[in-house]
């Protein structure tokens, strides 16, 4: 859109040039926020679920189920839940059902339940006690889609713990739900 610059305000007497560019970076900050990097540091414990669009570390210890678009879990990294993302990187100890797209286990990666994958590479001393299972990108899809769709019917925010009363886990299943420490 070209403005001629003697006609820059809109209707209300606001600069037209000025709306654009706040429109701009607004745009700008919702795709960094898409993309942005959340880190559960090393020493920090979180119980209760975690929902982002953007990628995550976990180096902390977590109780309870997430759901992103790519996770890594460092070497001190430890998540008793069900994890649901596109990629994943473990070097830590999972302890709960995986649906991932895309799935590393390095040499000292430790998984206690069922895996879903499309893609898997397991290095040399990465364990998996439980099955590990192919599934279509679209069957993986229609879970993490399933995920997400639940957090939206429970009312709950990215980021935001939920309660056992908001339906936590409803994509869990008995063998597999995270128990509380």
């Amino acid at each position: 859109m070209f403005l001629n610059k003697k006609n820059t305000k809109n209707s209300n007497g606001n600069n037209i040039i000025q709306e654009k560019e706040k429109d701009m970076q607004k745009s700008s900050m919702n795709t960094k926020a898409k993309n942005s990097l959340s880190i559960l540091a090393e020493g920090t414990s979180i119980n209760g679920d975690i929902t982002t669009s953007g990628d995550l570390q976990v180096d902390g210890k977590m109780v309870g189920n997430l759901r992103v678009q790519s996770l890594t879990i460092g070497e001190n990294g430890d998540i008793q839940g069900n994890i649901f993302a596109e990629n994943l990187q473990i070097n830590g100890t999972v302890n709960g059902e995986i649906w991932a797209k895309n799935i590393h286990l390095h040499s000292g990666a430790s998984v206690r339940g069922n895996v879903y994958h499309t893609a898997l590479i397991i290095e040399s001393g990465g364990m998996v006690n439980g099955g590990y299972y192919y599934k279509e990108a679209d069957k993986i899809s229609e879970k993490l889609n399933e995920a997400t769709d639940n957090d939206k019917t429970n009312n709950v925010s990215p980021l935001v713990k939920k309660t056992a009363s908001s339906g936590a886990g409803a994509a869990t299943t008995p063998s597999t739900t995270a128990e509380k420490a």
